[in-house]
């Protein structure tokens, strides 16, 4: 059952862009999403975007990205781990060789430190629906918009899953 009052929550599935790293099948058959924003520790400890920016252009690899960048990593980790409720909220995740939009139930947010290089220390458990599979070309907007333009890389909150008309 889905709560009245979810929102719906696209999770990146390519964790490392130098890799080419996606890890759909392993989210989809383990039951978890993940992010990736390796030195910054448990996202937990940060009350604020601004506070999670400053983690970021601390560690080496983002030190020289713009502000606008850090800006947008600080949203996307803030939202993984602040604002998509356990239990109520919902995320999804693209396969995009079968055209398919996977949703599931979010469980708590965990830092898993002995998974840091393996580009999936931050995650949530997911109990994945089997009927919730939608087709990427029958989405409304604005999902159909978002993933023409171009799939989430790592959180992107779309809106209230009533208002999108996906039921």
């Amino acid at each position: 059952m889905i709560h009245k009052d979810a929102h719906l929550y696209l999770i990146g599935t390519v964790i490392n862009n130098e890799l080419n790293l996606n890890l759909l099948d392993e989210f989809l058959t383990k039951g978890y999403v993940a992010i990736y924003w390796k030195g910054i520790g448990d996202a937990s400890q940060y009350h604020e975007k601004i506070e999670i920016r400053k983690a970021l252009r601390s560690v080496d690899k983002y030190k020289n990205e713009s502000e606008r960048t850090l800006i947008n990593y600080a949203r996307s980790i803030y939202q993984f781990v602040h604002d998509i409720r356990s239990g109520i909220d919902l995320v999804a995740c693209a396969d995009t060789k079968n055209r398919a939009l996977h949703i599931g139930i979010p469980g708590h947010y965990q830092y898993l430190p002995h998974l840091e290089n393996k580009f999936r220390s931050h995650q949530r458990p997911v109990n994945w629906f089997d009927d919730k599979k939608l087709h990427l070309d029958d989405l409304p907007d604005p999902l159909a918009r978002l993933y023409r333009n171009r799939p989430p890389m790592a959180v992107w909150r779309v809106g209230r899953y009533a208002d999108l008309g996906l039921e």
